[in-house]
């Protein structure tokens, strides 16, 4: 089993069953008026390395509430499908799309906020960081001196250490997070 982190702006991305909570998604490619060849993203080719029963992390990044607010098990493997979101919104230039389904999922009492999350483990993530090799793939990154959410990092992989230093728990307990 393994786990991600989806870091979304909205809850209705997607709309309808392809919506928060309900399912994973993106374009198979990024889309350049400047380019007419299709550029391939790392957090969106993520999507392809699930396996259902991995965990999938919510980060929800708005105004109003910026933490990790709860977690839903895959309930299929990461596939391409030919099928739509009803709302692709800037991304229904796509003839097909990476999909997840989602089942169970679970919101966290007490959401991990991140800009707690980057003040009271600064010291921790950094070193976290600087002990990977590029690219990272990981949700988050440290530049001006100050860390914060990585433009783009969509869907991102998460091994046991970085869910040791956010969670404040091994994996066997994490597995088991609180609902």
């Amino acid at each position: 089993m393994m786990f991600w982190v989806e870091m979304s702006h909205d809850l209705e991305h997607g709309g309808g069953e392809w919506s928060f909570s309900k399912c994973i998604w993106s374009p198979t490619y990024k889309h350049s008026k400047k380019q007419t060849e299709r550029i391939s993203w790392l957090p969106w080719d993520n999507i392809l390395k699930v396996s259902a029963g991995d965990i999938i992390l919510h980060l929800r990044k708005t105004p109003e509430l910026n933490g990790f607010i709860g977690f839903s098990i895959a309930e299929t493997n990461g596939h391409i499908t030919k099928e739509r979101p009803p709302q692709p919104k800037e991304w229904g230039y796509s003839d097909s799309f990476y999909r997840i389904i989602l089942e169970s999922y679970h919101e966290f009492e007490n959401p991990i906020l991140l800009n707690q999350l980057f003040d009271e483990k600064k010291s921790e993530l950094i070193a976290y960081l600087t002990e990977r090799p590029y690219p990272r793939n990981v949700f988050f990154t440290f530049q001006s001196e100050r860390l914060q959410c990585l433009n783009g990092g969509y869907f991102t992989p998460i091994d046991s250490s970085l869910l040791h230093i956010i969670f404040d728990a091994t994996l066997d307990e994490v597995k088991h997070l609180p609902t």
